[in-house]
């Protein structure tokens, strides 16, 4: 259902939003995660619960982890990438609790979720939907975002099964609605795609409220509340230089992630974290500029989004338009750089940490995790882009070893964080840890179509240089056929690992020539 849905979805998105020289594409290619999940579920279903990873291997300290990317034929559009899920410390790699407690004759509790649909990606309201019914063996009511309510009609013809059968129910209205439907009680558990003011508001009893003692709310409540997300560029070895296509390449992967949905994502690049002493941070940041200076001229569409803006400049005065909309702030200390709400639009910063003149590869990766975990608000994501040779300056433990210190529930290397959402097998959620008194990014993971029961973080790793170019990349002007091509491929089990006989695989392989011309169009 969702290849016949997706482009009209796409379409509507588009006129929504804002089209900026690819017609629905970038709309379109935010619809390959839900298919990705859509089909993990169904392999997760088929296999009890408990799929296949594709290895477990443990880190030096005894901690698990699990390789779940790429899966059959998702190697051809993700050439060399690899996706992980990192189990918490002391916890086996089981998968599939609700499944294993049935099939050994323990009924299920089940009950009525409310998903509070999030207002700027229909992608995120259709995964969080399939987690509750799938991986929380619940019943959904799903009360829409007013700003989304353009994906009513289309939501209904995708979910239509699942509402016949009476699995699903879809609501609409503004915050009255939602706080009438959180507090029945008929609703067993709420979970919600927002801001931390929403969650306040659901848990607390508003988004000021003091909190101290027994939240207001007593039913189960899981959370995804954005993040100021890092982006930290990782300097060379002294002796190496970035060539002008690595630069160029870089760059583009920066603005990528500023520019996906005007900005308007909990995953928008909000602050770049650089070495004061990398020599080539000013040609970094002159080719992110001429990267953005030859792209069309966004706006903010999200409610809100120009208050935010001018509250930028305000705090920026020396902000400048970097190009394609984007205000940016570079040279900032870490004290001037508030870090502690996202700018949720075209608004970016860049830090400088600083650098004693003989420091290393290993001591500014130190440095960066605790900026990133200490000074940035949020745990949900954080991007890392790193040379070949700056990884193999610290050798394999140490990369492991800052890969572990990073307290981030998705971490994309050397590809945005973004990507980490697409690849549904990978879980989605805050880094383990809040509390209803200090909630963060959130509580709870969706996505996970591994079903594991414990999983801390996902990693998905790409090459340093993607071929062909990245169909994420803002002018990528093909978009909207190569996202057709892919969600088709999925639909019909081209990225599983389950046998799909010998007419499917057939049926597989014919559809790899679209998805390969549509990505050199691009």
């Amino acid at each position: 259902r969702l290849v016949a849905v997706a482009p009209r979805l796409a379409g509507d998105g588009a006129r929504a939003k804002g089209s900026y020289g690819n017609g629905p594409g970038e709309e379109m290619a935010s619809l390959i995660g839900p298919a990705f999940g859509i089909r993990g579920y169904m392999d997760a279903l088929a296999a009890g619960g408990q799929p296949l990873p594709l290895a477990v291997r443990e880190r030096a300290d005894g901690q698990v982890v699990a390789k779940v990317f790429t899966e059959g034929m998702s190697g051809l559009l993700f050439g060399g990438f690899s996706g992980e899920v990192w189990i918490e410390p002391g916890k086996k790699a089981t998968q599939g609790k609700l499944y294993r407690d049935k099939a050994s004759g323990k009924s299920g509790s089940g009950g009525v979720a409310l998903v509070l649909g999030a207002g700027n990606q229909v992608g995120v309201v259709i995964l969080d939907v399939l987690h509750k019914l799938i991986v929380d063996d619940e019943v959904v009511l799903l009360k829409l975002n007013s700003v989304a309510d353009y994906c009513a009609p289309h939501l209904l013809e995708l979910f239509q099964p699942l509402i016949d059968r009476g699995f699903l129910s879809l609501a609409h209205g503004g915050a009255s609605v939602g706080s009438y439907l959180t507090s029945h009680a008929g609703v067993d558990s709420v979970h919600l795609t927002g801001s931390e003011a929403t969650y306040n508001s659901v848990v607390w009893g508003s988004p000021t409220a003091e909190r101290t003692g027994p939240p207001k709310c007593t039913k189960p409540v899981t959370a995804e509340l954005g993040c100021v997300t890092p982006v930290i560029i990782v300097p060379p070895p002294k002796g190496t230089l970035w060539s002008k296509a690595e630069l160029e390449y870089q760059a583009t992967q920066v603005a990528s992630q500023k520019l996906q949905n005007n900005g308007h994502n909990c995953v928008a690049a909000e602050v770049l974290v650089t070495s004061a002493g990398w020599p080539q941070r000013g040609e970094f940041l002159a080719a992110l500029r001429a990267k953005l200076s030859r792209l069309p001229q966004r706006t903010g569409w999200y409610p809100g989004s120009d208050k935010r803006r001018e509250a930028f400049r305000a705090a920026y005065p020396d902000a400048t338009d970097a190009g394609a909309g984007v205000l940016l702030a570079d040279g900032l200390s870490p004290e001037q750089a508030l870090l502690r709400e996202e700018t949720w639009g075209l608004c970016l910063k860049e830090v400088p940490l600083p650098a004693a003149p003989d420091s290393g590869v290993a001591s500014f990766l130190d440095a960066a995790a605790d900026f990133a975990n200490e000074r940035c608000w949020g745990s949900l994501s954080c991007t890392v882009l790193c040379h070949p040779a700056s990884r193999s300056a610290v050798g394999d433990d140490a990369w492991d070893g800052f890969l572990a210190k990073l307290r981030y529930g998705a971490i994309g290397v050397n590809v945005p964080s973004m990507i980490a959402f697409v690849v549904a097998g990978l879980p989605w959620g805050a880094f383990p840890g809040g509390t209803p008194q200090d909630i963060g990014s959130g509580v709870g993971f969706v996505h996970n179509t591994f079903l594991f029961d414990s999983p801390q973080k996902g990693v998905l790793t790409a090459p340093w240089i993607v071929h062909p170019r990245p169909m994420w990349w803002p002018d990528f002007t093909n978009a909207a056929e190569l996202a057709a091509a892919v969600i088709s491929l999925i639909a019909i089990g081209g990225t599983s690992q389950r046998s799909a006989g010998f007419a499917g695989s057939l049926q597989c392989l014919g559809a790899v020539p679209a998805c390969a011309l549509a990505a050199l169009r691009g």
